[in-house]
């Protein structure tokens, strides 16, 4: 229902039939946005400073599991406050390495799945479009 009222003679005019007009449809670009808004969810509990460290950690742990006794200026700390040993960090690192790019694919390949929907769905943010990835 609408209600307008004139502004010069003051009458109210009720409209029982007048529906909202419809919102603009989804476009690639709102798909991007919720793919990216689900990225960042995915890596929330890290700061992007510690982000940053990612690829150097990963490098890292490759060569410690390849030889334990290679040197590792990033993970060699990390591991001594952790109380593990540098190949158990080096196993932690790879592991949440291999999650965080498995969960960033799905949604990724998600992403592209519904930018091709023709149209995309106007309900595209649902769940139901997306994995189940856990965030953070």
């Amino acid at each position: 229902m609408r209600i307008t009222t004139n502004v010069i003679t003051g009458a109210v005019e009720v409209d029982e039939n007048w529906a909202p007009p419809a919102p603009p449809p989804p476009t690639e670009g709102d798909v991007k946005r919720e793919r990216d808004r689900r990225m960042k969810a995915l890596a929330a509990g890290y700061t992007e400073t510690e982000r940053e460290t990612w690829p150097t950690q990963v490098a890292e742990a490759t060569v410690i599991l390849a030889n334990p006794d290679a040197p590792a200026p990033l993970l060699t700390p990390l591991a001594q406050a952790s109380g593990r040993t540098i190949t158990e960090m080096a196993q932690r690192v790879l592991g949440l390495s291999q999650a965080f790019a498995a969960g960033t694919g799905a949604i990724m390949a998600a992403a592209n799945t519904i930018r091709a929907m023709d149209p995309i769905p106007s309900d595209y943010t649902d769940d139901k479009y997306w994995v189940d990835v856990p965030e953070g």
